[in-house]
């Protein structure tokens, strides 16, 4: 079970508090308004995946400084093109998957 910070708590109370439609988070080029952040206080819902790339940016900088860069970060939208080309097939004159699978090669982490 995890216990609650005082961070916690403080963030907690500034989304419960905020308007729906608040910008509460902005980092990277991920906005994060208040409405998708009420899912972090609903252990019965999915987390929005714009609050996961939030959440990728804050960690990013930490992770790489810590494992010299053996760790690489996806946007959870590119998980979904995998899927959707593994369906249709990729196009012949198409390189995105190749290359993006080159890129995760070289890196001991995907996350």
């Amino acid at each position: 079970d995890y216990t609650l910070t005082d961070h916690d708590l403080c963030a907690h109370i500034v989304i419960e508090s905020s308007l729906r439609k608040q910008l509460l988070v902005q980092i990277d080029g991920s906005c994060v308004l208040q409405n998708q952040l009420m899912c972090l206080l609903n252990e019965k819902e999915w987390i929005n995946d714009d609050v996961i790339n939030a959440y990728i940016c804050c960690r990013k900088d930490q992770i790489h400084v810590q494992n010299d860069n053996k760790v690489y970060f996806e946007s959870p939208f590119v998980p979904s093109l995998f899927k959707r080309d593994g369906e249709l097939g990729i196009r012949k004159d198409s390189a995105f998957m190749i290359e993006t699978v080159i890129e995760y090669m070289q890196h001991d982490m995907l996350l």
